[in-house]
């Protein structure tokens, strides 16, 4: 350092001094120091192998390298013979710079631990806090780039590789700071004097800290400029490379939060119990309102995110758990989704979580007749994923169905084809019909409407005309629907199913219509036990529903369908 700076001093203040006495000062100092370098040069390839790697040998010939390098700079310019260039420095240095590398890191990270330990909270903007260890965090990463710009390794491809290392060593640096921040929190600020997490400004001031840092990954990238010269996809490795170092950064983020947030729960499911939406409202509002003054908005929503689901699952343990009134759970989660979309858009709230608790409770807070038509729904919700599934379905039922406004409805099963026989070979096969719910259509219910046995054929004609009762009122309710089964004899096996709802089927006479000739493809269900089948086996297996118990049979012994 010291031969550095007197080059660079005689270079631009003492050297022109001399030259008005006709002596190049310059170009005497460097004869006199560049014969000292190029010896201690030759010491270290010499001694490649046995070198001791300590800490202060390492940082020595770190040191010497770069005075090498400077000094060979001045001595082009001054037009000296240089044995320093004639020696190739770098290949007496490279063993070391793997050293020099992993040291960078190794004095990056001691410093990061000083400054965590005198942290201090200041406010940075007018509106958000940080600390001063993440200030002095981002001046020793700026460091790192510096060194590293000083290496200035002249084998490109080599520079490459080692920048590759010193980038990832960079990230480490800031993944190291992010843990060490967080085992501060946790030993200091998480907990209150009982054990209770209590949200502070310390967890703010943390969760602010690192997402600042993470912003600084492009900046620090950009600055390195590691060049991918004469490597292939090294580009490509670089901009990988940066991506999994932010996304490493976000898991960690987002890992604390869960963590803070689940730790949370004890206090919300709690507050669900006491079965007054109020009192989880009023303890959220108290907590949230600290982040919402204290975070950077982009923080504030993934913590208020995450706090939704923990939410979500707090409800969920108590639906689980014991006895609950189904109403005001219902009203606690309504009134909590309004109380989270003043921050929440519409998507960020309705995950597949939150629907299917709603679903639950929506189902559980309906009487029978209806949870047994919203089940009737979901066969036709069935019946139109065969319709545009791309899977092969079981085959397709051709019928032609009209209403006369004596109500009747009248139905003509026409012909079946079948995909495969039945699994001992046979193909005799026959068709049943209902109108469901039963519940609804009692008088359709009393009768079976069932064709002949076609043996013999995976395309059996029927041809067979049905008259079933019903009422006009009721075939425009939501969940009536015309369903029916294709069976093979052996052991009335369910070849497939189609469901028609009965809102479909046009009323013959008016308007000049007549019989809807439809092909309707053939599905099975071989499992269906959430949503409101799901709560239909719920009621039959434990709350021993009758009218729930007689559907139950009729789906799993007639349709074959498995609500276990």
């Amino acid at each position: 350092e010291a031969c550095c700076a007197k080059c660079k001093v005689i270079k631009e203040h003492i050297g022109s001094l001399f030259k008005e006495f006709q002596v190049d000062y310059l170009s005497i100092f460097i004869q006199v120091i560049e014969p000292k370098l190029t010896e201690l040069s030759r010491l270290c390839i010499a001694k490649e192998k046995s070198l001791p790697l300590d800490r202060d040998t390492v940082i020595a010939y770190y040191q010497a390298y770069l005075a090498c390098r400077q000094i060979e700079v001045y001595a082009c310019a001054v037009d000296e013979p240089s044995a320093l260039k004639e020696l190739n420095i770098s290949r007496c240095y490279e063993h070391l710079v793997g050293s020099w590398i992993e040291l960078a890191s190794v004095m990056c990270r001691e410093r990061i631990s000083k400054a965590i330990a005198i942290d201090e909270a200041v406010r940075m903007t007018d509106e958000v806090m940080f600390s001063t260890s993440v200030t002095d965090t981002n001046v020793f990463l700026h460091q790192m780039v510096s060194f590293w710009k000083s290496l200035d390794w002249p084998d490109t491809e080599q520079a490459f590789g080692y920048g590759l290392k010193h980038f990832e060593n960079l990230g480490q640096c800031v993944l190291y700071y992010v843990e060490t921040c967080y085992q501060q929190l946790s030993e200091k600020y998480l907990y209150d004097s009982e054990g209770r997490v209590t949200i502070s400004e310390r967890i703010c001031i943390f969760f602010n800290n690192v997402d600042h840092l993470k912003k600084q990954i492009p900046v620090v990238t950009q600055k390195m400029e590691i060049r991918p010269v004469g490597q292939q996809n090294a580009s490509r490795s670089l901009e990988v490379l940066m991506v999994q170092m932010e996304q490493n950064i976000e898991e960690k983020i987002q890992g604390f939060m869960e963590q803070i947030c689940e730790k949370l729960t004890p206090e919300i499911s709690q507050r669900i119990s006491e079965e007054h939406p109020m009192a989880l409202e009023e303890f959220l509002g108290s907590n949230l309102q600290l982040l919402n003054e204290n975070l950077v908005e982009s923080i504030y929503k993934k913590i208020l995110h995450t706090v939704w689901k923990v939410t979500l699952l707090a409800i969920e343990e108590v639906m689980v758990g014991k006895k609950y009134d189904k109403t005001v759970l219902h009203r606690t989660l309504t009134s909590i989704k309004v109380f989270f979309s003043e921050a929440l858009s519409k998507e960020e709230l309705e995950i597949p979580h939150y629907k299917v608790l709603l679903n639950t409770l929506e189902n559980r807070l309906l009487p029978t007749h209806a949870l047994i038509a919203k089940c009737c729904s979901e066969l036709t919700r069935q019946q139109e994923l065969a319709k545009t599934s791309n899977t092969t379905t079981c085959g397709e039922l051709f019928i032609s169905v009209g209403y006369r406004t004596d109500t009747m409805v009248e139905l003509n099963v026409i012909k079946a084809e079948v995909n495969t026989t039945h699994k001992d070979g046979s193909s005799d096969i026959f068709v049943y019909s209902w109108i469901l719910p039963q519940l609804i259509f009692t008088e359709s219910a009393k009768k079976k409407y069932k064709t002949d046995i076609v043996k013999g054929t995976l395309e059996p004609n029927f041809c067979k005309e049905f008259i079933m009762p019903a009422n006009k009122d009721c075939l425009k309710m939501e969940g009536s629907v015309l369903a029916l089964g294709v069976y093979y004899t052996k052991s009335k096996y369910l070849a497939g199913l189609c469901v028609l709802p009965c809102s479909e089927i046009p009323i013959l006479g008016e308007c000049g219509s007549t019989r809807s000739k439809l092909t309707l493809p053939l599905f099975t269900i071989q499992e269906l036990n959430s949503g409101p089948m799901g709560e239909l086996a719920e009621r039959h297996t434990s709350q021993g529903d009758a009218d729930a118990t007689k559907f139950y049979k009729y789906l799993t012994k007639k349709l074959h369908i498995s609500l276990q």
